[in-house]
């Protein structure tokens, strides 16, 4: 007969024995993914390629990637796994994983292995006007394409469109009227529509009085003309405090390379369309005012050191392409009626400011704060965008935009590789990458 404790010691056997089993079982799986996790260490680096001279020789988040027969790489937009460097240049703004030990010395990456990441497959949406519309494919019929918010967008047939009066029919699809979009990747990286709202371009009397209040002339700001800090934090900069600089030949730059950047469309509107801008270009004293800013009437203020600190005139261009695309998305308008629905203060309310660094006072401290930093970071975005459409029109070289921006982001000149790459190039990298340099689109 089995005794009490003899029962207890046998029954705990048959329960504790599943438990050893259930133990041992967890501890396997824990080892398994502690040996997983070990397998697969963490990126050193996930970022976009700023610069791609060949497969061997190109920066990440400007930093230089050192490869060589035993680094790993995947690329599975072409399928390809294998060693050694990438077999030709990766495009520029493509985003890749880097694996492997920084040589703080050289800014460089000595990579173990480099994980080319797929394009996304985001869908997008947006509104903006129209600044491009390509000829209609014959293989299409009922389509058009048009460039539009910075991305080249297909309206079809299955397109759901609506037109605003007097706007009409698909005839009515033109340069200069705007659209609300909502769209999604299509065929050789083109956007296809899902839905297409509108708008023909008019000018309220609001703006109308917006644009007449900040016209400039230079002739008439002194150069000793100061700014109040005071009512800069209120109400934005007083262009009439401003003083132009006294630089002939540098205007005469600024003045060609702006000439170049407005859009066609905008140039065949008659002078008596109020949609058309009188674009103009203005150097000034940066110490007066050390932002680029874009008023309603057209005119950009440029101060003379952002001029000195691009090295070529397809960064220069970059910045003024920027400065345009702010008056063409009329942001200046568009922001001020949107801080009107978040706080009874104004965000600098007729100008836009293109900082050189950092965000201008006026813009970091009023109303909600991060609301709107939120807003003022979509309007870089918009205006970078379609910057590069308008410095690709005009023959520049747009894979200099973010190294443009990139340049602006230190107090002093410095060399590249003692810069922080800021938020707005590494927005137009990722541009670069996805829309213009996409491989999936032969148009770019």
């Amino acid at each position: 007969m089995l005794t009490n404790s003899l029962i207890h010691r046998q029954l705990l056997g048959v329960i504790l024995r599943p438990m050893r089993a259930l133990t041992a079982l967890l501890l396997l799986c824990l080892t398994a993914a502690a040996y997983s996790q070990e397998a697969q260490p963490a990126p050193i680096l996930s970022a976009h390629v700023t610069r791609a001279a060949s497969g061997s020789d190109f920066d990440v988040d400007g930093a230089h990637i050192l490869c060589g027969p035993a680094t790993q790489v995947e690329h599975p937009n072409e399928n390809t796994y294998g060693l050694g460097c990438p077999d030709h240049p990766l495009s520029l703004g493509q985003s890749v994983n880097v694996y492997g030990h920084w040589k703080k010395k050289l800014n460089a990456i000595a990579a173990d292995r480099l994980d080319v990441k797929p394009l996304p497959h985001d869908d997008i949406s947006g509104f903006a006007v129209i600044d491009a519309v390509a000829p209609i494919d014959s293989s299409a019929p009922g389509s058009v394409q048009i460039r539009a918010d910075g991305y080249p967008i297909l309206i079809t047939a299955h397109t759901a469109m609506t037109f605003s009066p007097p706007l009409q029919s698909r005839a009515d699809i033109m340069t200069n009227v705007w659209v609300e979009y909502a769209a999604k990747p299509g065929p050789g990286g083109i956007f296809v529509a899902r839905s297409a709202k509108f708008f023909q371009n008019y000018i309220t009397n609001r703006e109308d009085a917006m644009r007449t209040n900040t016209d400039y002339d230079p002739s008439a700001v002194p150069a000793t003309a100061k700014l109040n800090p005071i009512a800069v934090s209120v109400t934005g900069p007083d262009p009439k405090r401003i003083p132009p600089w006294p630089n002939q030949e540098m205007q005469n730059r600024i003045d060609t390379i702006g000439q170049k950047l407005i859009p066609a469309y905008q140039l065949r509107l008659p002078a008596s369309d109020p949609s058309r801008i009188n674009f103009r270009f203005q150097l000034t004293d940066g110490k007066r005012w050390p932002y680029i800013l874009t008023l309603p009437s057209g005119i950009t203020l440029v101060p003379h050191q952002v001029v000195e600190r691009m090295q070529n005139d397809s960064q220069l261009a970059a910045i003024l392409a920027d400065a345009i695309a702010c008056a063409l998305e009329k942001q200046t308008y568009r922001m001020r009626n949107a801080d009107a629905a978040i706080t009874a203060g104004n965000v600098a309310s007729w100008a836009s400011f293109v900082p050189v660094i950092g965000l201008p006072i006026a813009l970091a401290s009023t109303g909600t704060g991060t609301t709107q930093l939120v807003i003022i970071r979509k309007e870089e975005h918009q205006s970078g965008r379609v910057s590069l459409g308008l410095l690709k029109d005009a023959g520049y070289d747009i894979d200099q935009a973010p190294v443009a921006w990139w340049l602006l982001a230190s107090k002093k000149p410095l060399p590249l590789t003692k810069i922080p790459v800021p938020d707005r190039s590494i927005y137009l990298y990722r541009t670069l990458g996805e829309v213009w340099h996409n491989p999936l689109n032969p148009a770019t």
